[in-house]
């Protein structure tokens, strides 16, 4: 009877193993970095922006523990304005690069292995502008002196940063919820994002 018991216990604790070991398996085909199809962004001033967002997964270490992720963001920006700024009579226009990110936590679904749930944390976010990135056309440079420019430069980064913010809160805010996940290829992976099809590439290799 001690052996047969013996046995049996320790057949549980085998299939028990062998099931966590699947289901983190399962579980783990999100980890690493996943990139967004572009998205535009309703910026107030802006004649064009868009935002190509990146999620990275971070490693599952318990079904009941949740797991950190990162959500990051290249923007571009393009303006097109009547009127120089400094009382020249042509159009000119301005382009900004800028970046986002935010950071949280995501977990799933209970009883769910294609549902997965993201917490952010709002002090986490934060909108930076490269005073490099903002690029104005010839009609406002030409001529300018190098200290007007860089007062120029600062004034429209600092702008920008405000009005990005907004916008990119929604977007990041609206991967709360991630539904019916799914995994082509290794390599490609779907999901419902906010009542949307999204669709997303791996970056790097899995686990990266």
């Amino acid at each position: 009877m001690k052996v047969s018991t013996t046995v049996f216990f320790g057949s549980l604790a085998l299939l028990g193993a062998l099931s966590c070991i699947s289901s983190c398996a399962h579980t783990d085909r999100i980890v690493g970095a996943w990139e967004a199809a572009p998205v535009p962004l309703n910026v107030p001033d802006a004649a064009d922006a868009s935002a190509i967002v990146t999620l990275d997964f971070g490693q599952i270490t318990s079904s009941s523990m949740p797991a950190e992720v990162q959500l990051s963001a290249t923007i571009d920006v393009r303006q097109a304005v009547q009127g120089d700024p400094l009382a020249a009579t042509r159009p000119w226009e301005q382009s900004v690069a800028a970046t986002a990110s935010i950071s949280g936590s995501y977990a799933y679904g209970d009883g769910s292995d294609d549902d997965i749930i993201i917490t952010l944390d709002p002090s986490s976010f934060i909108v930076n502008i490269d005073p490099a990135g903002v690029v104005f056309d010839n009609n406002v440079v030409t001529g300018m002196e190098s200290s007007a420019l860089d007062s120029l430069t600062t004034a429209c980064a600092d702008r920008w940063r405000v009005l990005l913010a907004g916008p990119m809160r929604e977007v990041f805010y609206s991967y709360g919820r991630m539904d019916d996940i799914k995994i082509h290829h290794n390599d490609l992976m779907s999901a419902g994002v906010n009542h949307r099809d999204c669709s997303f590439r791996r970056l790097g290799t899995p686990g990266e």
